[in-house]
Formats: C-alpha cells, sequence, structure tokens
C-alpha cells in the first residue's frame, strides 16, 4: 500500500451498508496505524487516563488484535459507527479500541480495558 491507498473519505473507509468487518477495512485502518495517520480523541485519551493505560496500547491493539464488530451509523443502540477492535496490551491487558472516522482521518473514538 501507498499514501495513495489512504481513504479520502468515509466510504472509502468503510463500508457502512453492512455490519460485516471487511478485511480491506481493517488492512486501511491498519495501514494507517502504520503511517500514524489514527488520531486519538478526547474521550479516548480520557478513558485510557481513567482505565490507566497507554496511549500506545491502543495502537497495538489496532495492528495486531481482532477486528470483533462493526456499529452502523443511526443504531439502536447510540454507539458511535465504526469497527471495534478488541486484543492484549503487551502487558497482558485486554482493551477494546474503536476506530471512527472524523475530518478527513481515522480516528479512536474510545478504549476501554474489558474486564
Amino acid at each position: 500500500m501507498g499514501d495513495s491507498d489512504l481513504p479520502r473519505n468515509v466510504k472509502e473507509a468503510f463500508d457502512f451498508s453492512t455490519d460485516f468487518v471487511y478485511d480491506w477495512e481493517v488492512a486501511k485502518i491498519r495501514y494507517a496505524a502504520e503511517l500514524d495517520e489514527v488520531f486519538l480523541s478526547p474521550h479516548a485519551e480520557d478513558e485510557a487516563i481513567k482505565d490507566n493505560f497507554d496511549i500506545d496500547d491502543c495502537y497495538h491493539v489496532l495492528r495486531f488484535g481482532r477486528a470483533k464488530t462493526k456499529d452502523l451509523p443511526f443504531n439502536d443502540r447510540g454507539r458511535a459507527e465504526g469497527i471495534n477492535f478488541e486484543g492484549n496490551t503487551r502487558g497482558g491487558r485486554r482493551l477494546l479500541v474503536k476506530v471512527g472516522w472524523w475530518r478527513g482521518l481515522y480516528e479512536i473514538v474510545t478504549a476501554y480495558e474489558r474486564k
């Protein structure tokens, strides 16, 4: 992949016509994470501080965790749209990290420890 493979809009980043998580969606998120093109929302940063885990753990889960589910826009559960990744930190803690789209970039919407 090259820089031109980074999505330019939400339609290139996600297929929100289905809750199925496609390999191409995960590949683009992981590629963006490798290039440091995924930013952390203030909410996700607050959650990391609250749960006492390192911000780098979020990126580790994106790169090596499992893409578990997709939340569609305007869902009846009131959840932000995006793909939920779950995985272990290097220290063995289990995190859930959600990646969405905001102003032309991937965004870690939230992150928290799964207990």
